[in-house]
């Protein structure tokens, strides 16, 4: 991760005294350039599109379970153990899936759906079959509750900081300057403060009297223009998905008894598949809200996680 140096000040010398009371050797790996690379550069740009990105799910695949697993397994190591609530299980096959977590409060096995199979196979979730409470007993009952840091909620490089001054400091101003906002026809409504401090969704700091009040639907940074609606105007059929990642060995279009989850705090909704080109064409059971471009979409198969893609837009 690229933290900001107290935070990671903070985290190493966590991660040394653990080692310390445990008997075990540490060692640092700095995959800083790498995480600026692979992680921001491509963040910064979908933002750029008036995307809002997962960073977390990309840098699971190429940080966590990229640069990092092949530096362990250079250095000599079997497997490599993560602190992620998510499972891992064996088909009659030996094929490894991924699975959720048995705490689903926790379960981030929507943020692992891109690690590759080669990977998965490399890899512990010891906390997997546990509950936050139950990890938290034992972290107590090894004396180490004073020295694990707290767990984040927050992307791990914005430190202190907010995620618009984030971005303030890493993207053109142009995107940060007054712009108008318009209704679905079109009509200048009122103006916006700066496209980039928006994303689909969002209520608040539209301020623009009305009737009922107004949610943004669309976020278009190249004509710097923020379009609004209605909260039923926040509701799609479905959505498009690109970038698919897709491990069963039937197709998308023959997958039954799919859900798929939007958002990581979403809750899962009943869906059908259907292939089209490279993309996926994803239809919901019932309408679905705030469906963000950018934001990754997992399916599921009861608790295993059959793939995921990136969101290219909403259905009508």
């Amino acid at each position: 991760m690229v933290l900001p140096v107290e935070t990671a000040k903070r985290a190493l010398h966590a991660a040394r005294e653990v080692a310390a009371r445990l008997e075990i050797s540490l060692k640092v790996i700095d995959l800083r350039e790498p995480f600026k690379e692979l992680v921001l550069a491509p963040f910064l740009s979908a933002y750029r599109q008036g995307k809002t990105p997962n960073p977390c799910v990309v840098c699971n695949l190429k940080i966590k379970f990229g640069a990092l697993l092949d530096e362990a397994l250079n250095l000599g190591a079997g497997r490599v153990a993560t602190g992620h609530y998510a499972r891992l299980r064996e088909d009659e096959t030996g094929k490894p899936w991924l699975t959720r977590g048995k705490d689903r409060d926790k379960d981030q096995s929507y943020f692992l759906y891109r690690v590759r199979e080669e990977s998965l196979r490399r890899l512990l979730f010891p906390l997997g079959g546990l509950t936050r409470d139950e990890t938290l007993a034992r972290v107590e009952a090894a004396g180490l509750s004073k020295v694990v840091l707290p767990t984040s909620q927050d992307l791990c490089f914005l430190g202190r900081g907010s995620l618009g001054e984030f971005l303030r400091a890493h993207l053109p101003p142009e995107l940060f300057s007054q712009g108008p906002i318009i209704d679905l026809k079109g009509n200048i409504i009122g103006t916006h403060d700066g496209v980039l401090n928006y994303t689909v969704g969002q209520r608040r700091g539209i301020n623009v009297p009305a009737r009922e009040p107004y949610y943004v639907l669309r976020v278009e940074p190249e004509a710097n223009r923020l379009v609004v609606g209605s909260k039923k105007d926040l509701l799609a059929s479905g959505f498009l998905v690109d970038e698919v990642v897709w491990r069963e060995e039937k197709s998308p279009d023959e997958a039954v008894g799919v859900e798929v989850k939007i958002r990581y705090a979403a809750a899962r909704v009943a869906a059908s598949l259907k292939t089209r080109g490279q993309s996926l064409e994803v239809k919901t059971e019932r309408p679905v809200d705030a469906v963000t471009p950018g934001q990754a979409a997992v399916f599921y198969e009861s608790d295993r996680v059959l793939g995921g893609g990136v969101i290219r837009c909403a259905l009508p």
